[in-house]
């Protein structure tokens, strides 16, 4: 007979497995109390429980650093990175994303690793059209302060399945080829500018100056995954609000 750990991995399986009927709504819902349940049963930390998840991943690069490393002071390069990142991080959060990792001078955020809504895709493309603001203000900051010209943002994005949690660092774990594709936008995205894989480009249509690019397979897949540039929003994308905001929890 199976036993009760083996009863609750089956059923949050099965219900994953209906998202796409259920919706997600319903089935975070579901499996909420199931995964509760199931990490104490098993005694592991809640926040280390695995689970599949499909979200809009954002990769940011911070471009020039190296250069200014080899003209400021390690403290100075700190306050211009550290603050960059800082502010970076202030404007993912109030579009209601996570910044899950940061690596240096990037950083990665997902939409819908805590709770899933239908405008994931959404939330970070008006996140990631901020995010190129802040660079492009932040180059010009950088400039006056240091003299230094070619600082700027470079961003990826792309939606796919994941798995989260679990590992050695199980706040910040996230793994799939997803994370691939969207590293691969990001390091193929020209300076300013952010390229968004044709999977998240299909869940939303207010980029305003966009353009497809050539397909070309990321890093560690075989499979080639087309892509838009997007460097400015349309009409809906500049009249979207924050999430948080009043107008947002009216909509």
């Amino acid at each position: 007979m199976p036993s009760e750990l083996d009863q609750l991995r089956a059923g949050i399986a099965a219900l994953q497995a209906r998202r796409d009927v259920l919706g997600d709504a319903v089935v975070e819902a579901s499996i909420a109390g199931l995964q509760a349940r199931l990490s104490t049963l098993s005694g592991a930390d809640p926040g280390a429980v695995q689970t599949l998840r499909q979200v809009t991943i954002v990769f940011l690069d911070i471009v020039g650093s190296t250069t200014l490393s080899q003209h400021l002071d390690p403290e100075e390069v700190h306050a211009v990175i550290d603050g960059s990142l800082a502010r970076c991080t202030a404007i993912v959060q109030a579009h209601g994303g996570k910044v899950l990792q940061y690596a240096g001078d990037n950083l990665l955020a997902v939409f819908g690793a805590d709770e899933a809504h239908e405008d994931d895709a959404e939330r970070a493309l008006h996140c990631g059209l901020e995010l190129l603001a802040l660079g492009r203000e932040r180059r010009a900051q950088v400039k006056r302060a240091h003299g230094h010209d070619g600082f700027d943002f470079r961003l990826g994005v792309h939606t796919g399945g994941v798995l989260l949690g679990g590992g050695v660092d199980a706040e910040g774990s996230i793994r799939g080829i997803a994370v691939n594709i969207a590293a691969r936008m990001e390091q193929t995205a020209p300076v300013g500018s952010m390229r968004i894989s044709h999977d998240t480009h299909a869940l939303v249509a207010d980029c305003s100056t966009s353009s497809p690019s050539r397909r070309s397979p990321s890093r560690g897949s075989t499979s080639p995954s087309s892509a838009i540039w997007c460097c400015a929003p349309g009409p809906a994308a500049s009249a979207r609000p924050a999430a948080g905001s009043r107008a947002s929890r009216r909509r």
